[in-house]
């Protein structure tokens, strides 16, 4: 029989007197915490902030991403690269962050016609802007060539479009490359020409005369955070430009993407651990750590378990700072001889990158308000929040760090396991798959803190399904009245 739940309180007194408490999962992923958010967090107005602007409500600093994009800076000063780095915007809309890369020197990378308005709005030059749209229509690249951004092309078609974009303006275009070589085997990829194809790819569809498509250079993305895999497709991206240069082409910049790793957790050990608790729990040797049993990518087929898992590696080992040095240190695969470093500065190739996570590492974080408590037929208690699962969500199955709750210090105690639900009518319609041991229990008007949710988590999956409003953006600095990012405010 459950334990009936305890009589909540106002939200009004509910936040008279407040602490941080940790809502730690059942096998616990403790969350790294910028320090402004450890004082946001304690902050006497933060309640009333969230009554003003609503539920849930995303908070965000800019210092983070300013230190972020100096450590990645001073790497390739060290290493005497010339470098470029563009904000990868689909990772946060926020124009907050647009301005801060005018500021610091930084491009920007957009993947929308609305994207590339709002960026050159904002006032950044259009030779610090590249367009990786998936889907780039005649009026994308018109309004590219008009403003000199450079456009990533993944396919002929996109260069059948391309000829017709409006005169007598140039496009810029780096060439994205796929199936780099790497230990033996081809790298697969959606995105891109295979490597094998673009120098008759180029060959065939360009002219090194042309004035009005001008190949400038190459571009690569690639999925997963391997050091050895970046390395041998800069390596064998360079033996590409080396060929198309002798062609003709300018071919002077070479462009390698985002994917520079993030770690969002305090502990490897938690990590580790979970992963083999969840294991067990497939294989029904202990009781569940997600909602239904969800196998967050794994599946368990007699006494073994399959499948690869379906979220962001929340914790790794090394900062993006240290992974960008160990690569640009490495020696240079395909016969060439110096480490990549060497091999861009013999070669005076300008390095453009597109980091999304990695700038906006320890820069934003949600806010929720807890509506409702409630028990399943089986004992696990629900607690609802005024948000969706969409606003805390990636392409990943999961958001895999611990949420925190800000709750009156008299709160009752009273310990019990669960799940925080949203505002969406399914039964799937859990904010995180991963069950929490709730200690004390959350009350109405109590709030739940998910840190560092600024890159992907707020922006990505976000939607308005049952007429729901998109949540508010502020931007927090410091002692300063917070401020409505300007995306959310409208004319």
């Amino acid at each position: 029989m459950p334990v009936p739940l305890p009589r909540s309180m106002s939200a009004a007194s509910a936040h008279n007197h407040c602490q941080v408490v940790p809502l730690q999962g059942v096998a616990p992923l403790t969350p790294w915490l910028a320090p402004w958010m450890r004082e946001t967090l304690a902050h006497p107005q933060l309640s009333r902030w969230v009554e003003q602007w609503g539920s849930p409500l995303n908070l965000h600093s800019l210092a983070p991403f300013a230190e972020n994009v100096g450590s990645l800076q001073n790497v390739a000063a060290d290493f005497g690269v010339p470098l470029l780095i563009q904000f990868a915007r689909k990772a946060n809309k926020c124009l907050s962050f647009v301005d801060e890369s005018l500021r610091l020197g930084c491009g920007v990378d957009v993947a929308s016609e609305r994207e590339l308005q709002q960026t050159l709005g904002a006032g950044l030059p259009g030779e610090r802007i590249v367009c990786t749209a998936a889907i780039k229509e005649r009026s994308l690249l018109n309004h590219c060539a008009q403003h000199g951004v450079t456009v990533v092309i993944d396919n002929a078609d996109e260069l059948q479009v391309a000829p017709s974009v409006s005169t007598p303006h140039s496009l810029r275009i780096l060439l994205r490359v796929s199936g780099f070589q790497v230990a033996g085997r081809k790298l697969g990829s959606r995105f891109g020409i295979d490597f094998e194809e673009v120098v008759p790819f180029a060959a065939e569809l360009l002219d090194p005369a042309s004035t009005h498509l001008r190949l400038e250079g190459l571009h690569f993305h690639m999925d997963g955070y391997s050091a050895d895999e970046r390395i041998a497709a800069i390596s064998q991206s360079l033996l590409l430009l080396d060929e198309l240069r002798r062609r003709g082409f300018a071919a002077n910049v070479l462009d390698i993407g985002g994917g520079f790793p993030v770690n969002y957790l305090e502990s490897p050990d938690q990590w580790n651990t979970f992963w083999a608790e969840h294991t067990s729990a497939l294989l029904g040797r202990r009781t569940s750590l997600t909602y239904r049993n969800h196998g967050l990518g794994l599946v368990a087929g007699g006494n073994k378990v399959f499948g690869r898992r379906n979220v962001y590696p929340f914790f790794q080992p090394c900062t993006a700072a240290d992974w960008f040095a160990r690569i640009l240190a490495a020696p240079a695969t395909s016969h060439l001889k110096g480490t990549l470093a060497d091999e861009l500065r013999q070669r005076n190739i300008q390095l453009r990158c597109e980091p999304g996570r990695a700038l906006l590492a320890g820069c934003g974080m949600t806010i929720a308000r807890v509506a409702h408590r409630k028990h399943t037929p089986n004992g696990d208690v629900l607690v609802g929040l005024a948000m969706n699962s969409s606003q805390c969500r990636t392409g990943s199955d999961d958001f895999m760090v611990d949420p925190l709750l800000i709750t009156a210090s008299n709160s009752e105690a009273q310990v019990a396991e669960g799940y925080l639900t949203g505002s969406y009518c399914t039964e799937a319609e859990v904010i995180l798959l991963r069950k929490l041991r709730f200690d004390p229990l959350p009350q109405p008007g109590d709030l739940v803190a998910f840190p560092n949710t600024a890159g992907y988590c707020m922006h990505f999956r976000e939607c308005q399904a049952h007429q729901f409003p998109l949540a508010a953006n502020l931007i927090v600095d410091g002692d300063q009245q917070p401020t409505l990012d300007r995306i959310d405010v409208r004319a």
